[in-house]
């Protein structure tokens, strides 16, 4: 498993009842690896958070992509097509999650698209 040493750095947060956030929930978005790597948190605060986010009809796909389109208009991102969804990272950064109620929270993970990286 990778081990990730670094501060990662929290590029954006929202609060439950912000009015530009879809979610309902508590948001979190943090960059490592110089920026190739995206994770968001989500916080459930009640248990109607996760219904509105998969809203009874979403798959895992498309609520990520909401994810991603919401950055992306945030300006947090400048282009969702740039990034792949990542179930390893994602579960390699949550499993070092530190925060104390992570087990009400919803993780989603992005890394650049290796075309994208100029080696």
């Amino acid at each position: 498993m990778k081990k990730y040493f670094q501060k990662p750095r929290l590029i954006f947060s929202l609060e439950k009842d912000d009015k530009i956030n879809p979610t309902g929930m508590q948001l979190r978005v943090w960059k490592l690896d110089r920026g190739a790597t995206l994770l968001v948190r989500l916080f459930r605060h009640n248990s109607n958070a996760k219904k509105k986010l998969w809203d009874g009809k979403r798959t895992n796909g498309e609520v990520s992509d909401l994810i991603l389109d919401f950055l992306e208009n945030q300006e947090c991102i400048t282009n969702k097509e740039s990034w792949d969804y990542s179930v390893d990272t994602c579960n390699t950064l949550t499993d070092q999650d530190e925060y104390e109620e992570k087990e009400k929270c919803i993780y989603f993970a992005w890394l650049v698209k290796k075309s994208k990286l100029d080696f």
